[in-house]
């Protein structure tokens, strides 16, 4: 089976950044997605109601039956899947990931993963390739993007994505964008025309 995959955040997405441009592995090394991809065949052959929806479905399990077979091979060496094999550094970052609005201090994190505030940091840099500051804030504003392009206004994103205030949030943006949410919104709608 080949699939082109589509993140929302597009390169912004860590999940998109830890992948390979190219994932090949044997069904032999998947045998529990035997029934699930018989089952996707079968649904895709068929002309049933609500086809789409059932391929859409199925293919998003095998999927994170692919990412997980990855996440426990050797091949992770550096990004999101590698924090994510990681069984201490995984708890830190799906909270990060849960819950962007909370007030994520090195210290809560480290503790999160049962680690002392420095090895946590080390680890985390040396795993995902970034601090966990700067991977948060990744994080959060690839989900003020996203909301941005939903027309969510910017005063309740502020709030969604763990600012303290409107202006801390463009700050933040115009550091890791280069420019500031509303000029990014905008020009990305001039790009639509």
């Amino acid at each position: 089976m080949c699939a082109n995959i589509l993140f929302e955040g597009g390169s912004a997405n860590p999940l998109l950044n830890a992948l390979p441009a190219c994932i090949c592995i044997p069904l032999a090394q998947m045998p529990h997605s035997v029934a699930l991809l018989s089952l996707l065949f079968a649904e895709a052959e068929a002309n049933y109601c609500g086809r789409q929806t059932v391929l859409d479905r199925l293919f998003e399990v095998i999927l994170v039956q692919l990412l997980r077979e990855l996440m426990e091979s050797d091949s992770p060496q550096l990004g999101l899947l590698a924090g994510l094999a990681h069984t201490q550094l995984r708890r830190a970052i799906v909270a990060m990931h849960e819950k962007p609005q909370e007030d994520w201090s090195v210290e809560r994190l480290a503790k999160i993963a049962g680690m002392s505030r420095s090895v946590f940091s080390n680890q985390f840099r040396d795993a995902v390739g970034d601090t966990p500051a700067n991977y948060l804030q990744r994080w959060r504003i690839g989900l003020v993007q996203k909301w941005l392009k939903k027309g969510q206004p910017l005063r309740l994103i502020t709030e969604e994505a763990g600012y303290s205030s409107e202006a801390a949030l463009s700050r933040a943006f115009k550091s890791q964008c280069g420019v500031s949410p509303m000029q990014w919104l905008k020009e990305g709608q001039i790009g639509k025309h």
